[in-house]
This record gives C-alpha cells, structure tokens and sequence, in this order.
C-alpha cells in the first residue's frame, strides 16, 4: 500500500472518531422523562411506622423535579431533586394511616403532576377515643344562638367515615347524617333539628357515632344529651351615638352636628334637647344609663341648666335626655343603657 493511501486511510478513521465524540457530545438530554421509583418497589406494601427512603432513579433528563408523597389524607412529604444519571432518597414522616400511597412528580416541562409508583400501608384496628359529648344538657328549641347545639367529641386514630344517628327516648331515629372525618380530635355537632329540619321536641337523646375505615372495620360510641328550654337572666347593653337622636328646641336655642356628636347651645331660649329612644322587654329591672359629653367652649356657667333624665314613658320604651336653658351650652356623643331581663332559651 503507497504512503498516499495508508494517510487517506487514517485520515479517514481520525474523522470517523471525531465525528462520534461529536455526536455524543451533542446528543441532547431527554427533556421530559420523568424518574423511575426504585423503593418501595411500585405496588409493594409497607409497615406503618415506615419513614422511607424513597428512591428514585433520576434518569438524564437533565430537569429540577417536585416530588411529593400522597396518603390518604393528603400530601405528607415535598422535596425537590435534580434529574441527571444518579439516584435520589429522600425520606417521609413515619406512616400512621393504612391505605394507598402516591409518589408524584412534575417539572417545568410536564403540566401538572404525574404519579410514577404506588405503595400501600396496611390498616391499623380502629379506634373511637375519649368520647365526650359537651354541653350535656343544651337549648335547641328558642333558636337564640345559645347553646342551640351539642358537640360529639372523639380522637379517630385513623381516616374514618362516620356517621352520626340521633335517636329519642323511644328510640325512634330522628336525625342521621354521614361524613368524612380525618386521624385526630374531631367534633361532630348536631343542632337539635330532625331530618325534616323540625326543632326535637324537649327530652333526652341518644347520639351514636358510627365509624367505617377503609379497610371496612366498624366501630361504635353513644352518649346521652338533654334538650331543653328554661327561663334564665340575663343583662343587655345598648348605646346610641347622637346622629340617632331626636332633637328637639324652643326659643333661642340651637342644634347642630359635628363628628357625629351634637352641640345644644341656648341663648336665653326656653330648651334644646336630645333625646335617645331604646326598646326594651317588658320584663326589663334594674334599669341604669349614662350620657358621654362635655361642657361646650360656648357654655356660660351658670345661667341656666345642663340636665340628664332617663324615663320608662311604657313597659317596652326607655328614653334618656339631654336638656340645656338659658345660656348653657354642651357637646353629647353618646348615651348607654343597661338592663336585667328574663329570657327563655
């Protein structure tokens, strides 16, 4: 073979390998392969209590990915990891729920969130504990705000479907509803109504809680309430500003408004007065009030009068006033009124 083909020959191969470092060097990554989950293997199931790791086989896609961990009561574990040739761990709180599990990803090149592997935890017995019901006794049937339900407190140690049944004394069952309730101290409320929305007659009721796991095991607590209605005593407060006063003068005197609060100034006329108009039940004692004010700048001291009055004109109306003469003059902002009455509940 001459000198000129054996260097055409190796010119030849130099270009061969030159041309596949090239194409190694610019083969492009593979955008959007998600990772493989290596453990716990996809489908396994594994003990409760299990913290992990969670493996991942990252692939060369050359891509940042979210990942999280899915339970049954939603996401337990975030983290993120970056995808290029290498395997990733990461680990979880440790599982306290039975049920399916869900390893996902998503990335800038991927919409949404992929799921790439399953495992599952087995369901642990369940349990209903520290039943309390509170109040015991309550007041549904005057639908006043106070204590017009009762609260059915459990600590689930699991995800659970319950179901609450309300039976009465003849045990007839007056009101039943179901809902999710999650692992932890949950309170079921039943507010006095039946399943037509009635209000229960006064008596005492059974109130059973009925809960399901996933796994389909049952478990069941009761406790007893009282619904009732009494007369009880109770104290109200009320306070109008000056802007829902009535104002009335006579003579040379005068009524004006700033701020909300109301100026009475007398020059030698007969009166200017507000005067604050409450309602209140006719069972209304102990009857007290108070006007917020000052002396005005104008006030000359003493020709005249500055009074306050308070009247019950009837048995559901109190009206406290206000009252300047002569050449008195004074700022009211306010007036309170406080009463006792007797409420049913």
């Amino acid at each position: 073979m001459s000198v000129l083909v054996r260097r055409l020959v190796l010119l030849l191969a130099t270009l061969a390998c030159v041309s596949a470092v090239m194409a190694v060097v610019s083969a492009p990554a593979r955008a959007g392969t998600n990772p493989v989950l290596i453990a716990p293997v996809d489908g396994s199931q594994v003990e409760l209590g299990f913290t992990g790791p969670i493996q991942l086989d990252m692939g060369d896609s050359g891509d940042w990915f979210d990942v999280r961990v899915a339970g049954p009561s939603g996401v337990i574990a975030e983290t993120t990891l970056y995808g290029y040739d290498s395997v990733e761990e990461f680990s979880v709180p440790a599982l306290v729920e039975g049920g399916d599990y869900r390893v996902q990803v998503s990335s800038s090149t991927t919409a949404g969130w992929t799921t790439i592997g399953t495992f599952s935890a087995p369901w642990a017995p369940l349990s209903l504990g520290d039943p309390v019901v509170s109040p015991a006794t309550f007041y549904p049937i005057v639908r006043d705000g106070y204590r017009d339900r009762v609260g059915f407190s459990i600590t689930l140690n699991q995800r659970a479907e319950v179901t609450t049944i309300v039976r009465n004394s003849a045990g007839r069952t007056v009101r039943i509803f179901s809902q999710e309730l999650h692992r932890g101290r949950r309170t079921v409320y039943w507010n006095g109504l039946t399943n037509a929305g009635a209000k229960v007659p006064a008596g005492r009721y059974r109130i059973t809680l009925e809960a399901q796991n996933g796994a389909g095991e049952s478990r069941s607590v009761s406790r007893v309430v009282t619904a009732t209605t009494a007369v009880v005593t109770r104290t109200a407060t009320k306070r109008r500003n000056a802007t829902q006063a009535s104002p009335a003068t006579r003579g040379s005197c005068y009524i004006t408004w700033q701020d909300g609060s109301a100026e009475l100034d007398c020059w030698g006329g007969r009166y200017a007065r507000l005067s604050f108009g409450f309602a209140i039940p006719a069972s209304a004692w102990e009857i007290s009030w108070s006007v917020s004010g000052e002396r005005s700048a104008l006030d000359r001291c003493c020709d005249g009068s500055i009074r306050k009055s308070g009247s019950r004109p009837s048995q559901t109306r109190y009206v406290v006033a206000t009252t300047v003469t002569g050449w008195r003059a004074y700022w009211v902002h306010s007036a309170t009124l406080r009463y006792k009455y007797r409420a049913r509940i």
